[in-house]
């Protein structure tokens, strides 16, 4: 996201805060062409996350329950103060 950020000029706080459209298809176009595959897919991936964050979207699971925004908040919570050592 953040060689996103560099190449688009945008803030990567304002991009965190979800300042910036991400839906420009000009733009998707534009960096398409600059990653491989497997970076375009984690790209994907990263814009259905946003999108969750947004309240967008949700992501649900084949038993029914969902992965709401907030959901998402209580994941990046944890993730971003557990101090425990991963692998």
């Amino acid at each position: 996201m953040l060689l996103c950020c560099l190449h688009s000029g945008w803030k990567f706080a304002e991009f965190v805060h979800g300042n910036i459209d991400i839906n420009n298809v000009t733009l998707s176009r534009r960096h398409r062409r600059l990653v491989s595959d497997s970076d375009w897919h984690v790209v994907c991936f990263l814009t259905d996350i946003i999108n969750i964050r947004d309240g967008v979207a949700n992501l649900q699971f084949s038993d029914g329950s969902t992965l709401s925004s907030h959901d998402l908040n209580d994941i990046v919570l944890h993730l971003s103060t557990d101090r425990s050592e991963r692998c």
